[in-house]
């Protein structure tokens, strides 16, 4: 068709020989003066397929590498400071790489000078960007997989975001996870067909696993559901790769079968531990070491749970029987018991003394923390006392800046709360006090929610003036009965002066904390769902 017309045909990122075979098979197939001009990273391709010229893609002299890094970082409404010094060491690193320079320059886009140089002086962290594909560094890995429109973020209808992506592309991962052992889930790196993970559980043999990464099953109800519960745990207790584990067991479990791990339960790259309407007494018996275990999500279980030294995120909502909460790792920055805990329960009746216990683990170093026990201890206990209001007006003392870390923040609820887009604050200067009712446990209506956010987090947003002498703090989404804030002191349980550095730390971020133009005001919101 086209052996007489003359077209203009490029051809992009071409990685296979059968490509160019099929769309440029041979100089007749187009007219005098065509030019094909073919794009690859293998230069053997070219040299195969006996193209007329092979041009070797230079890299960048400086001049070029700003233009490119700066398309991708510098914002004129807010720019970074000392943008040039910082970008000339990325140029720098980056030797000319046009790839290199995209996928830094768009992780630093919106990062602030501090951000910069942490990024900046860390080699390894940088390497870790460039080759985001082949690492774990999900905040990185997101981005590219957007840019490459291989994923997309979309709004649930009840709150909150998930993936998405086209149902050709999820049938490729597919693939590529059964590869040569499309019948055999004990070699597959990721398991979630409910049905393989049943045929594993009537396979009488079970053989330790070195394959499987991450599982997912619900367990519907039928008349092996018993049976299928207990034994799914020993089946996850043979996976010793284990990272990500999210499991429903039926309501019906509980016949007398043992549906705790086992003690060869050990994986230890364990990162991820998700756990619904179980009716275990316990997770495992005696102590796990579990380095990497940083979410732990139990609902409806019905155990006592044993300190994990490094878990940041529990989640143990809708724990109706739950025994007994040991002391809180010093690790935790992120607690929800908001549902249906027994009254008897340590954690109601210790509220005060679990949040003084956050405030003096991690969360200072952290730089944030939430916290969502069930009653209204916080509350009562809270000085200065809540007000009936949502707008709460917090004066500030001289130097304020200097003796205190961040801004502790009480609120009662009238209503539930799920997704993070449910309730929001934002923060600007005082320009007047009112006189306002003190809240009364009568007035309780859902829960308690704790946030605490340090002055760290509020320091490169706009409108944040560390002169102030009073500031409001206003619910801006959510409703509530009663509403308080208070300065926590830049102390730490010795009683040293606390230091807010993160650069040794693995900082948990829980916040979103922005300018909002339309209230002129830092709105913060929550990165979790409350669920």
């Amino acid at each position: 068709m086209s052996s007489r017309r003359k077209v203009l045909l490029i051809l992009d990122d071409v990685y296979k020989q059968d490509q160019l075979e099929a769309l440029a098979g041979k100089h007749n197939w187009f007219g005098n003066g065509s030019r094909i001009i073919i794009t690859t990273r293998d230069e053997h391709l070219l040299r195969a397929h006996k193209v007329d010229h092979v041009y070797p893609i230079r890299l960048l002299i400086d001049d070029e590498a700003v233009q490119l890094f700066k398309r991708h970082t510098y914002n004129e409404e807010d720019p970074i400071e000392d943008y040039e010094t910082l970008s000339l060491r990325v140029i720098s690193y980056a030797s000319g790489l046009p790839l290199a320079l995209k996928v830094i320059g768009s992780f630093l886009c919106d990062k602030n000078k501090n951000q910069w140089i942490s990024a900046l002086d860390n080699p390894d962290d940088a390497m870790e960007i460039f080759e985001a594909c082949a690492g774990y560094n999900p905040e990185i890995e997101i981005k590219v997989l957007r840019q490459k429109a291989l994923i997309t973020i979309v709004k649930k209808e009840w709150g909150g975001n998930k993936f998405d992506m086209h149902d050709l592309v999820q049938e490729m991962g597919h693939y590529i996870v059964r590869g040569e052992h499309p019948k055999n889930p004990r070699k597959h790196s990721r398991v979630w067909k409910d049905e393989e993970i049943e045929a594993m559980c009537f396979d009488l043999a079970t053989m330790e696993n070195y394959e499987t990464e991450a599982l997912k099953y619900f367990s519907y109800y039928d008349l092996d559901n018993n049976y299928i519960s207990s034994r799914i745990c020993e089946i996850m207790s043979s996976m010793k790769k284990l990272r990500w584990i999210d499991v429903t067991f039926g309501d019906d479990n509980g016949d007398g079968r043992p549906t705790n791990f086992s003690d060869s339960f050990h994986p230890k790259e364990l990162c991820f531990l998700k756990l619904r309407s179980g009716k275990q007494k316990k997770l495992w018996d005696g102590y796990k070491h579990l380095p990497h275990l940083k979410v732990l999500h139990l609902e409806g279980m019905n155990f006592s749970i044993s300190q994990l030294t490094c878990l940041k995120v529990l989640n143990l909502s809708h724990c109706k029987n739950l025994i007994e909460l040991p002391d809180p790792p010093s690790s935790l920055v992120f607690l929800n018991a908001r549902h249906w805990i027994p009254l008897t329960t340590n954690i109601v009746n210790g509220g005060e003394r679990l949040l003084q216990s956050m405030l003096e683990g991690d969360a200072i170093k952290n730089r944030s923390m939430i916290l969502i026990p069930p009653g209204f201890k916080i509350p009562m206990g809270f000085t200065p006392p809540l007000l009936k209001v949502r707008r709460y007006t917090l004066q500030l003392p001289e130097n304020w800046q200097d003796y205190f870390s961040g801004f502790l923040m009480c609120v009662v609820l009238n209503d539930a709360i799920i997704s993070r887009d449910d309730f929001k604050i934002i923060v600007k200067q005082a320009l007047s006090f009112e006189d306002d009712l003190v809240w009364e446990e009568s007035d309780g209506k859902w829960y308690t929610l704790v946030w605490y956010v340090s002055f760290d987090l509020l320091r490169d947003t706009a409108r944040w003036n560390q002169t102030y002498k009073a500031l409001s703090f206003e619910i801006t989404k959510g409703e509530c009965s009663g509403f308080g804030v208070r300065l926590v002191a830049k102390k730490n349980r010795s009683g040293l002066m606390e230091t807010s550095t993160t650069n040794s730390y693995d900082y948990t971020p829980l916040f979103k904390i922005e300018y909002d133009k339309a209230s002129d005001a830092i709105m913060i919101s929550s990165l979790f769902d409350y669920y």
